[in-house]
């Protein structure tokens, strides 16, 4: 695993049971039967010391420290904004127009919309469904749901990005 600047392993407690095995030797399968499969690592040791590949670890050294290393890092950085470290011209404020945090976006009115977050009540709540409210007032919020992609995936796919309502 790694954690940011955290290299750990992460040794087998048993071993796989029935057809199950690590997602990323599925996905190398796949690579194979789509002809790309020379290009991942072909077991676990080939795994390891493809992501320590850019560290200055080897595999070996790894274990030697007993399973864990970690590379230096820079210490986080507070109040970025006062040391005009957010924005190219190197001055205090943040990257906006007005150098400001901006609630009100500067850049979405220029281009005709509404400056501030915008609030949509949702299908079925206690304001819009008062008669569901009273048979169940829990509400449960899991979240908005994107049905036509995941996370950063799936974007370029015209089947999918046909059904989206605001496709990217």
């Amino acid at each position: 695993m790694t954690y940011g600047p955290l290299f750990r392993l992460r040794e087998k407690v048993i071993e796989p049971i029935g057809e199950s095995r690590n997602s990323f030797f599925i996905l190398t399968e796949l690579a194979e039967r789509l002809g790309y499969g020379h290009l991942y690592p072909r077991n676990e040791e080939e795994l390891l010391r493809h992501v320590l590949k850019g560290s200055p670890f080897t595999l070996e050294e790894v274990r030697a420290a007993g399973g864990q290393v970690q590379v230096e890092a820079a210490l986080m950085q507070y109040k970025k904004w006062e040391k005009g470290l957010l924005r190219s011209d190197g001055r205090p404020g943040f990257e906006t127009r007005t150098g400001k945090f901006e609630i009100a976006s500067t850049i979405l009115e220029e281009h005709g919309y509404d400056p501030l977050p915008v609030y949509t009540e949702p299908a079925e709540s206690p304001v819009s469904q008062p008669h569901l409210a009273r048979e169940f007032p829990l509400v449960f919020n899991s979240g908005s749901r994107v049905t036509t992609d995941f996370r950063s995936q799936f974007h370029g796919i015209p089947g999918l990005a046909k059904n989206d309502r605001n496709p990217p």
